[in-house]
């Protein structure tokens, strides 16, 4: 089977997932054979490990797939264990007939209770799903809480809360002390009780809310009222959350009154703090039956199959935005086709799309510019004493079989190691893309391995949740309104101002590594286009070692870039010129004019122009599309 299309398969095959998976079984074996050959230790000491060994795989969705489709399930070792516990309590006759009968019962009360606890919870699952989400949204009706969290309990904690009556049961074999183990099992028959009274409460609560479809027409009704012009449709899985993220701040400084729509529900917590109203439709009957009569445009951030249920409204406009614009293959996809409108930074991405002849209209192609760019700093010269700070941003292996997709898997800790061991004082930030290692299992061990080098030598990760805020400290804005990203990011450089980086989650973002970066290495990607407009030198790496004209002749954002072949010498000559006269400087301001079209002080504004334009001419096309939607929700 491919490796690279079966991440799941490279999982368990890997050494990690294979001990682990040989870990569980292992340990269930010898605990069943410690209960059923009376050795007490064999069995308390297996089972107790199993236990967290369980815990580990279940959070491996390979492993924990595999156990469950040989009928080896989670739940299932679990009933296992406990019914060794009742075999080990025959073999060693400790017990009198009406203890042990006694001690039998108490043991199968776990198996019971969990049981009863998950039947509870099940219809509390199916009522709590609401047919639509909200977020910056006032509804002026009550919406019925949730159930407290200590009730909202899975089969892992479970699971892991029956691991405290085998620890008491070892202790009765100890010293005979039996009452530990009795108020064990009684605590948590009790906390069962309570689980179930709360979650019948919750019932009974949400019976005299309003029904699904009643909730599904009022919050319609609320969205209706901001009479929103723009939605911006969002579909993917969590890892690709970063693409509407990406827009939020451009959306927010847009004229037009606009809204998010997002699918997934599991997306909802994920998506950045914004003001924009977000509305959350996971069932497309129901996106079909929310009426959004205000709306002339749709922008979407990425073709996905979800989409349809929105691309069939007739009477609004089909924008498509991408999540960034490159040279890669991914960027001239013929299900682009289906939009009315396909917006791009520069002349360079109409002409790329002219060259894929995948059926795209010239005409429906629209340079807008690139509206983030706002937010990159120009180069400026770097203070005496400081190290040459290199951004290294390598993009994702992709769904394709390209071995040099990513320089990850074949330049990428040969190039990190040698950026640390520069003689010239050098800076490495990583930043990898979000979907590193998804597909690849090289990509993500040379993944692992840059994080280790970069560590090692005093580096500093910073997560998806590094905010000063979280720690309670307070940063005062110097001079100017920042927003709290500002602020946190002026605070997280200021104490960082030559450390090694791995920069992963979402800050600080791409484009605030740029603003502290003097150089970027990176991959044929929307990353380097959006570089460009910082007019700093950039490196893009060549680990096929193609010749350097044919590498310029396809990919337009290599023509001002050095380029780094497998070789290190490569590199060292590239870092050479940088840092004696950069005589690309010239070429990266001409290309920066044809990649992501020409400078604006404002480039929000060119959004804002072309958005009102769209906007007319749909109320021209269908004057009447708005009274004809409402009429046909009140038939």
């Amino acid at each position: 089977m491919n490796r690279l299309l079966n991440p799941q398969l490279e999982t368990v095959r890997s050494p990690i997932g294979a001990g682990l998976l040989l870990g569980v079984l292992t340990s269930h074996a010898v605990a069943l054979v410690g209960a059923l050959s009376g050795w007490p230790w064999a069995y308390f000491v297996a089972a107790l490990l199993s236990v967290l060994l369980d815990v580990v795989a279940q959070r491996s969705v390979a492993i924990s797939s595999l156990l469950r489709r040989a009928q080896f399930g989670y739940l299932q070792r679990a009933v296992i264990r406990e019914l060794g516990l009742v075999v080990l309590f025959a073999r060693l006759d400790v017990l009198q007939p009406w203890a042990f009968a006694i001690a039998a019962l108490a043991v199968l009360a776990l198996p019971t209770t969990r049981l009863l606890m998950l039947l509870a919870a099940a219809p509390v699952a199916r009522r709590r799903l609401r047919p639509v989400e909200v977020r910056n949204l006032d509804l002026p009706f009550h919406v019925v809480s949730d159930p407290p969290r200590w009730a909202l309990v899975e089969a892992e904690t479970l699971v892991l809360l029956s691991a405290v009556p085998l620890a008491m049961a070892a202790l009765g074999v100890l010293d005979g002390s039996w009452w530990p183990f009795l108020v064990s099992v009684g605590c948590l028959v009790l906390y069962s009780v309570a689980v179930r009274a709360a979650l019948a409460h919750y019932l009974l609560s949400k019976r005299r809310g309003p029904s699904d479809a009643t909730y599904l027409q009022l919050v319609a009704g609320e969205v209706r009222a901001l009479r929103p012009e723009l939605v911006t449709y969002f579909s993917g899985s969590p890892t690709s959350v970063y693409q509407l993220n990406m827009w939020l701040p451009v959306l927010e400084r847009m004229s037009a009154p606009s809204l998010i729509l997002l699918r997934e529900r599991r997306n909802l917590p994920l998506v950045a703090d914004t003001t924009l109203p977000i509305v959350c439709i996971p069932r497309a009957v129901d996106v079909m039956d929310f009426r959004m009569p205000s709306v002339r445009v749709a922008f979407y951030v990425a073709n996905v199959g979800k989409n349809l249920h929105f691309l069939r409204e007739p009477r609004i406009k089909h924008v498509f935005i991408g999540h960034g614009e490159s040279d890669k293959i991914a960027s001239v996809n013929p299900f682009t086709k289906v939009h009315d409108e396909i917006w791009v930074a520069g002349h360079s991405s109409r002409e790329r799309w002219a060259r894929a002849r995948v059926g795209v209209r010239d005409e429906s192609i629209v340079e807008v510019g690139r509206p983030q760019l706002g937010e990159i700093r120009h180069a400026c010269p770097r203070a005496p004493g400081q190290p040459l700070t290199v951004l290294y941003a390598p993009t994702w292996e992709g769904w394709t079989a390209d071995v040099h997709a990513s320089s990850l898997p074949t330049m990428g800790v040969r190039l990190v190691r040698w950026l640390l061991e520069r003689p010239v004082p050098t800076r490495v930030v990583y930043k990898p893309h979000p979907l590193t290692g998804t597909v690849s299992a090289a990509a993500k061990a040379a993944h692992e391995e840059i994080v280790r080098l970069v560590e090692s030598r005093a580096g500093a990760h910073a997560g998806a949740s590094t905010m000063p805020s979280d720690t309670g400290e307070v940063v005062e804005p110097s001079g100017e309104e920042l927003s709290a990203y500002e602020r946190w990011s002026r605070e997280f450089w200021r104490t960082r101002p030559a450390t090694h980086l791995v920069v992963e989650g979402p800050r600080p973002t791409l484009f605030d590594c740029f603003n502290h970066a003097d150089v970027l290495v990176s991959d044929i990607s929307s990353v380097v286009p959006d570089f460009l407009a910082s007019g700093k030198p950039y490196l893009v790496t060549n680990a096929a070692d193609r010749p350097h004209d044919e590498v310029r002749e396809e990919y337009a954002s290599t023509r001002a870039a050095y380029l780094a072949d497998s070789d290190p010498a490569s590199w060292e000559a590239a870092f050479e010129a940088i840092e004696h006269g950069d005589p690309l400087a010239p070429a990266r301001a001409e290309l920066r004019t044809y990649l992501l079209g020409p400078p604006y002080d404002d480039p929000v504004k060119r959004w804002d122009e072309a958005l009102d334009d769209l906007v007319a001419r749909a109320r021209e096309e269908w004057p009447d599309a708005e009274a004809e939607s409402l009429a046909a929700e009140h038939e």
